[in-house]
């Protein structure tokens, strides 16, 4: 907390200062004072739960609707015929295996 919030909070404050315009200064630093109050009492783990939330639906809309260009059907033959198409199921349970495979390693 001390070196960290030492670089970090006069910085912060620095820039809030520099991006806003006099009438509405007290008003960001409220707000950034607020949020530095607020994230505590939330938890400080709710960030990871956030982002771990929107990169799985990001991770789904990627494998729905992204074509990878490597398995185009450019020259005719239907490469896309060959590539071997998992299940659902079958990507859940490689999926995790590997995530058990990497939860056992002790870390400490």
């Amino acid at each position: 907390n001390g070196i960290g919030l030492a670089i970090v909070v006069p910085s912060t404050q620095s820039l809030v200062a520099d991006l806003t315009e006099d009438n509405n200064r007290r008003t960001a630093f409220g707000w950034l004072q607020l949020s530095a109050k607020l994230g505590p009492i939330i938890g400080r783990r709710i960030a990871f739960h956030l982002v771990a939330q929107i990169s799985v639906v990001v991770g789904i809309l990627v494998r729905l609707y992204s074509k990878d260009p490597r398995f185009s059907d450019t020259d005719g033959k239907g490469c896309r015929d060959q590539i071997l198409r998992w299940s659902l199921v079958s990507e859940l349970k490689f999926l995790i295996k590997e995530t058990k495979s990497v939860v056992i390693i002790p870390s400490f």
